[in-house]
Parts: structure tokens; sequence; C-alpha cells
């Protein structure tokens, strides 16, 4: 963590800033400005087109400044458009996000032991099915399986964010 105070300290810190719209791209402007390498990604290639020419759309950043960040090279947009990486990581967290607030629900009312003896017994299962196999070869079904399971057994034991009132 001190590392990474010492790079944001020193402005030698690389931002990537997701997303170049009405509050993406004045962050990445601004983070430019005050001297970061800032790295914008947006799926539109418009948009990525206009900032890398220095020409702002949005009326909270001007063109000037946003054509000295680029030219200072402080400030460079990509688009990838939809890759493999991205469906993955879409699949995983929209699953996800499905999988916890459902199990959230049945936390709510399963009592404490039986979460306990649960989250025990998958991490018990995990570990026997994974550990053992040094190559792991991306699936798709596995992707999602291992999801799904992950983000249920996260809204089970309350999140993250510690255990869930049962009362």
């Amino acid at each position: 963590m001190k590392k990474l105070e010492k790079l944001i300290e020193n402005k030698k810190a690389k931002v990537a800033v997701i997303g170049l719209g009405y509050v993406g791209l004045p962050v990445a402007a601004e983070l430019a400005k005050k001297g970061f390498e800032v790295f914008g990604i947006d799926i539109k290639k418009e948009r990525v087109e206009k900032v890398n020419q220095g020409q702002s759309y949005i009326a909270d950043v001007s063109s000037k400044e946003l054509r000295m960040v680029v030219d200072l090279e402080k400030l460079e947009a990509f688009n990838r458009g939809i890759t493999p990486d991205f469906k993955v990581t879409l699949c995983i967290t929209s699953l996800g996000i499905i999988a916890t607030i459902f199990a959230a629900l049945i936390a709510v009312n399963v009592s404490r032991d039986i979460l306990k003896t649960y989250i025990g017994i998958l991490a018990l299962i995990m570990g026997i099915i994974l550990l053992p196999r040094a190559n792991f070869k991306f699936s798709w079904k596995k992707t999602i399986e291992i999801g799904i399971l992950a983000a249920f057994n996260k809204g089970l034991s309350g999140g993250g964010f510690g255990d869930l009132d049962h009362s």
C-alpha cells in the first residue's frame, strides 16, 4: 500500500478510467491535468477518436484543456470493443449479482449454524476440486459454475460486510 501511496504522491501512478461519458471524461481530464498518465477506455469508437484528437463532447471539459493533456501525452483513449475478457467479466458479474441477492434473501431466513456448516463444507469441496489440478483450462461452464457458487456463498456469508443479522 505504501508503494501505491508513493506512486500517487509522485504522480507516477497510471490511471485507467472506464467510460468516457459525462462522469468519466471530466475525471480523466482532471487527473491528466494533475500530472497522472491516464488511459481512457470506452466502447464507443467516436468518443475515443474525439478524445485522442483533443475534441471535447462534454460541456464540463473544454476542447482546449483536453487538447493540452492529449498533446502532453497525459491522456490517451482506447477502444477494444467487446473482447472475450469483457464477455467473461460481464458474465461473472451479472450472475454474481443475481446469486448474491438470491443467497442474501435465503441467509436471513436460515440459522447461523446451518450457514456455518454450509460455508465449511463448500470451502472443503472447492479445495478438493480445485487444488489438485495444476492446469486450469478455460471453459464457460466452469466459469459460470464457479462464479455463481462464489457469489451465492458471498451472499450467504454476509457479502464480506460481516455476519447478517438473523434476529
